[in-house]
């Protein structure tokens, strides 16, 4: 099948069979999608967190109107934008240089960039990019014939 056909063979789950559980092999296939999605910049602002603990996905329910998906998937992700940009910003350089000086070093335009960038960025833009890692998610579960429901 195609991608678009998978695409179109999605939907939001609003009650997911409880006998079913996604496998360990597509769970990892989801977050490398989720580790794969393009971000402005690259920087990619946000933390996930995959919830199967009972409680806490009771907890979570509670708060979300008691929609039955967060209790009735076999896994819940959730996608959390970050506000410290300065320190995303950090963490990344320090990966893309390897924690090399001198290869950072070499990254200093782009670097200036992103820094003069973060003033102006918003709460908004790094909610902006989880919603780009959301959409590969989703895409990943059609892909792989595992239904999903996106939530906000």
């Amino acid at each position: 099948m195609s991608f678009l056909s998978q695409l179109n063979w999605r939907y939001a789950t609003k009650k997911f069979d409880t006998t079913q559980k996604v496998s360990d092999e597509n769970l990892e296939k989801i977050i490398e999608a989720i580790r794969l999605a393009p971000s402005s910049f690259g920087m990619q602002p946000y933390h996930f967190f995959i919830v199967t603990n009972p409680e806490k996905r009771e907890a979570i329910q509670a708060a979300a109107w008691n929609q039955p998906q967060i209790t009735t998937s076999s896994h819940l992700i959730v996608m959390c934008a970050r506000n410290d940009l300065t320190v995303v910003k950090d963490e990344y350089f320090d990966a893309l240089s390897g924690g090399n000086a001198e290869a950072r070093a070499q990254l200093s335009g782009f670097e200036d960039m992103v820094t003069g960038f973060i003033p102006y960025a918003s709460p908004e833009w790094a909610k902006k990019q989880v919603y780009i890692a959301q959409g590969f998610a989703l895409a990943a579960c059609a892909e792989l014939e595992i239904d999903s429901c996106p939530m906000e």
